[in-house]
């Protein structure tokens, strides 16, 4: 029920709805024909370039001349507080087919992990909702149309009609029905043109979101089925079916609803079901607008509705009573200065301003004057009055102090205000004001902060609009499947980067990591942790292996499945790892000549024949060998001199790799690297740093052996295993910038990057300074980056990257004045195809104690808690996330 000066009204009779049909069309009491696009992608025009944003701005004023005369449009944006469960769903159902996986393969210790590290996102997720007031948003775009009528019939339509029904005949029904349907597609197209992706949604969808207005705290959710039966094509005969049709689907919609105006405040509804309810509506203008100007609005921590009317008069008559009005004010102007009167500034700018809309009304006969009609309804659950009325209050007084508009609060028009946010464009309050063409795109609500996916790992919040980011990395619009994370030490990449990872993990991802951040005991006999030894240690079955040193474990860069066929890929890997290890230094580069080069290819051929005839196994001194031979010559045939001494000189070269040599477990000794392990950490710490590039480079030849074996397996069909992530592994490289040392590895790196789509390989670049990428073929491994992660950074290194990474100005402003809080939370800046924009990740206890290793705050006390549990990790991750234990920790480091 409804109460308006103190007289009481059904809502029923005051929702103007007459009937659904089966293709989602409503029809309203006063003849209008009523589609609904959902949207869901819009623009982000917060982190948008210049020429973006004008791209934005113009779509959304194209989409805006799309509307003819006499007809409108209205905008709806809906934002609920987030429901983490549903958001949390598919995440779930993920999680829940690898560990079925797991159980099916006797790995029960691996299941736990997967459902230990889900909950512990879902206690980020829920933390962080709470904390920041997380919203979900939906966009729509109700296509209201009003059929053309003749003049009679439209004098006709003033009188009151007979019954109080409308009647119309079949046929206009359907011409009428057509063309709103032909209206609705070209507003499609007009979306689509401006990346809006949007469709028409159904009677039960439409009616959905129509009930959940009407039922704000509802606890239960409506009959869909009795929606679906509702939606009947229109055939009445008789007033009398009219009316019952439009009873039968109101009763439907308005069962147990209802609100009350109070009488001593006029601007407060309170709903049947408890919920408190105000709406407020634009007074005047704003002094300037801007894309976002009206998402202001939704910054509020409440759930809100967000209606925005806009409809054109006729565009000929516009033109012609602008024309008159500034020829009125021209001739005005010119007779006070024939007699020279005094012209005041108002008059001057009344005058330009004339002109100007002339101009623009001329200059096409699309640009109109538009009527636009803001309105915005904010609602309380728990029907706590005051707390609304504070919050609405602050709201308007920051939205005025922000755009110079004044916001009303509806006193005594809440009923006419209510029924304009409802998704059926019927704008019964009109507080219209008009704007020109060149404006009316700021007035298009359709922005959104997100930057990330719809689906795949979650990364964090959108900062502004606090919306959940996510990436996918295997997205469709991905050409390939590599990711940047940049950022000086201590902005956060780290631990983002281990979010990222025990999330995919969780979900049935193997992976493998090259990291060196380990430091070596006091008496050098162990390695403290790294970066990413908590996460290793929590997963059953992973690994950590130590490279690069004469004690630990051991890679064969020459190692291949088939000596006698070897891939071509393999020819050149083993070329790349010559020029970083015996090339010819050229300032920061290594590379090998031409001469060089082809003497090391032919020596590579020989030892696979060799290998492929003798079954010997293939490594350096089988290649220094061959090389001598092939410079004494094959058969006793004569080999030139040069010839000779530039194998020579290649084999003296290759001495330190040789067996024998002080570096031969780089290249001669067996592999002892096992295969099969969902987690593999490469730990390079004590490699000299000359040769890092090489033993990174001879890890990632290992790795892309191991993936090529899984996903030819997956291919064929003969990979056991199950899940979203089945046959899929991520490769997370520290240090890759090194890589691009010389020309020969870059290039290798880059194609190895270019093929990782065809391995479903997410290929994971992390680096601290993007000037270390300044390389030629280091700028080329930037742009093949599809996803880039960037922490807070310098404008020297940014704009060093500016082009290959696609920056703009604004994006260079924003990664400058990112935010990181040690302990609390980090901001990076997400770029993607799917848009780009700021993410704050904040971390729940369980996530953080998983994902943060920092030196100074985090080691010693990580280091307590395992000599507490024994080397338990789990146990061990329980007490760092009690506070009681924290401060029993520091209590008894004061007292020693």
């Amino acid at each position: 029920m409804a109460v308006r000066h103190g007289r009481e009204a059904d809502l029923a009779k005051l929702l103007p709805l007459a009937a659904v049909e089966p293709d989602g069309l409503l029809l309203t009491t006063d003849g209008r024909y009523v589609r609904a696009i959902e949207c869901e992608t819009v623009p982000n025009p917060v982190s948008a370039g210049e020429d973006t944003l004008q791209r934005i701005t113009n779509g959304w004023g194209a989409l805006c001349a799309q509307i003819p005369d006499r007809q409108g449009l209205c905008f709806i944006v809906q934002s609920d507080p987030l429901p983490v469960e549903e958001a949390l769903a598919g995440d779930r159902r993920k999680v829940d087919v690898a560990i079925d996986d797991d159980h099916r393969h006797g790995r029960d210790q691996l299941a736990t992990t997967r459902r230990r590290l889900l909950a512990a996102q879902a206690e980020t997720v829920h933390a962080a909702a709470a904390a920041m007031a997380a919203p979900t948003v939906r966009y729509f775009v109700i296509v209201p149309w009003t059929p053309e009528l003749p003049p009679r019939e439209q004098l006709a339509a003033l009188r009151p009609a007979a019954g109080g029904v409308r009647r119309t005949n079949w046929p206009a029904h359907q011409r009428a029905a057509r063309e709103s349907l032909r209206y609705a597609d070209a507003l499609l197209g007009a979306l689509n043109r401006i990346g809006v992706h949007g469709r028409l949604i159904g009677p039960v969808e439409h009616l959905a979101y129509l009930w959940e207005r009407l039922h704000p705290g509802a606890d239960s959710l409506p009959d869909f089925q009795r929606f679906d039966q509702a939606a009947r094509i229109l055939c009445a005969d008789t007033p009398d079916q009219a009316r019952d049709t439009r009873g039968e689907l109101l009763d439907l919609l308005t069962a147990d609803a209802g609100w009350s105006v109070r009488e001593n405040a006029g601007a407060v509804m309170r709903h049947r079901d408890g919920t408190v309810e105000e709406v407020l509506h634009l007074g005047t203008q704003p002094a300037a607008t801007s894309p976002w100007w009206l998402a202001y609005l939704l910054e509020t921590p409440l759930p809100s509705t967000l209606a925005v009317h806009i409809t054109v008069d006729d565009r000929a008559r516009a033109r012609h009573r602008e024309r008159r009005r500034w020829k009125r004010l021209r001739t005005a102007l010119d007779y006070k200065q024939r007699r020279g009167h005094l012209i005041g500034t108002d008059e001057q700018e009344g005058l330009e301003e004339a002109q100007e809309l002339d101009a623009e009304l001329s200059s096409s006969t699309q640009a109109a004057l538009y009527n636009v009609s803001i309105a915005f309804a904010a609602r309380h659950p728990d029907g706590e009055t005051e707390t609304l009325d504070e919050i609405l209050t602050a709201l308007a007084r920051e939205f005025a102090g922000l755009t110079d508009a004044r916001i009303l609060r509806g006193r005594w028009l809440n009923v006419d205000a209510y029924i304009s946010t409802l998704p059926i464009g019927v704008d019964r309050l009109r507080a219209q004001r008009r704007y020109a063409h060149r404006n009316i795109g700021h007035c298009v609500p359709l922005a959104s902060a997100a930057s990330g996916f719809s689906t795949g790992l979650l990364l964090g919040w959108s900062d502004p609009q606090r919306l959940l980011v996510r990436v996918n990395p295997f997205d469709t619009l991905l050409q390939t499947h590599v990711t940047l994370v940049s950022g000086p030490s201590g902005g956060g990449k780290t631990v983002a980067t281990n979010a990222l990872l025990a999330r995919a993990i969780s979900q049935g991802m193997r992976g493998f990591i090259v990291d060196r951040s380990s430091t070596a005991s006091e008496d050098r006999s162990a390695r403290g942790q790294g970066h990413y030894e908590p996460l290793i240690d929590l997963v059953p079955g992973a690994r950590k292996i130590y490279l690069g040193t004469g004690t630990g474990a051991v890679i064969c860069p020459w190692d291949a499945p088939n000596p006698a066929n070897v891939p071509s890929e393999k020819i050149e890997f083993l070329k790349a790892l010559h020029a970083l290890l015996i090339g010819e230094r050229h300032g920061e580069e290594r590379e090998l000549n031409a001469l060089d080069e082809a003497l090391i290819a032919r020596g590579i051929d020989a030892v696979y024949e060799r290998c492929a005839k003798t079954g010997e196994r293939p490594r350096e001194t089988l290649l220094a060998q061959e090389m001598t031979r092939l410079a004494d010559g094959e058969n006793d045939t004569h080999v030139d001199p040069m010839i000779a001494s530039a194998y020579r000189s290649l084999v003296a070269r290759l001495h330190p790799y040789i067996e024998g040599g002080a570096s031969t477990h780089l290249t001669d000794r067996q592999t002892t690297v096992a295969a099969d392990v969902p987690l593999v950490l490469f730990d390079i710490a004590g490699t000299p740093e000359r040769l890092i590039g090489a033993v990174v480079l001879t890890i990632v030849d290992h790795i892309d052996r191991e993936v090529q074996r899984t996903r030819a397996r997956r291919v064929s069909g003969t990979l056991d295993d199950r899940g979203t992530f089945a046959g899929s592994c991520f490769c997370v490289v520290e240090e890759g910038w090194k890589l691009t040392a010389t020309k020969a590895a870059g290039a290798w790196l880059n194609e190895y990057a270019r093929r990782s789509r065809h391995y479903a390989l997410w290929l994971i670049f992390v680096t601290q300074h993007l000037k270390d990428l300044a390389t030629e073929q280091g700028q080329a491994l930037l742009e093949s980056a599809q996803l880039r992660i960037l922490f807070r950074n310098t404008r020297k290194d940014l704009t060093g990257a500016r082009d290959a990474l696609g920056l703009t100005d604004t994006d260079i402003d924003t990664v400058i004045d990112l935010e990181t809080h040690k302990g609390l939370y980090s901001s990076c800046y997400l770029i993607s195809p799917r848009g780009r924009g700021k993410v704050r990740i904040a971390l729940g206890n369980l996530e953080y104690w998983i994902c943060s290793n920092d030196p100074e705050r985090d080691q010693p006390r990580r280091r307590a808690a395992l000599e507490q549990t024994d080397g338990n990790p789990w146990a061990a991750l329980q007490l760092l996330c009690s506070p009681e234990w924290h401060q029993a920790h520091d209590t008894g480091r004061e007292a020693a």
